[in-house]
């Protein structure tokens, strides 16, 4: 039967600094990262009328760290837990973002490095595969 074809709902706590947490998605679905490409491409046209395309940094940043993040440990000043949303990631201090995103990076490339194994070991021979 194998694994399922459909992504689940679990996610990852990843500890940051200052006894603070994350908690990413175990991994995007098809759709989402879809999302995630056209989100940060920007259509307009150039002086000739001619369409073109632009690639908005930022904007695949923000969506990036939206779409992989679940929840979090960040509270305000008064110590009421501050909901994940755009706005407030926007409002982190820059260190604090920065950290948030490697966090995703770190995950994201684990991912990728676990599946392309898993496909390099499927390619290998049977007898190459009891010998790993």
């Amino acid at each position: 039967m194998g694994r399922s074809k459909f992504v689940g709902t679990g996610v990852v706590r990843i500890d940051l600094s200052d006894d603070e947490w994350i908690e990413v998605k175990q991994e995007l679905s098809y759709g989402e990262q879809k999302h995630l490409a056209s989100n940060a491409l920007v259509g307009s046209f150039d002086g000739k009328g001619d369409p073109a395309v632009d690639f908005d940094l930022e904007e695949f940043t923000l969506s990036k760290v939206l779409v992989w993040l679940a929840d979090w440990s960040f509270t305000d000043e008064q110590g009421n837990k501050v909901r994940v949303s755009r706005d407030a990631l926007g409002a982190l201090r820059g260190e604090v973002g920065d950290e948030v995103e490697a966090a995703i990076d770190k995950h994201a490339a684990a991912i990728a490095a676990e599946r392309e194994a898993a496909k390099n070991l499927k390619a290998q021979p049977l007898s190459e595969q009891s010998e790993s």
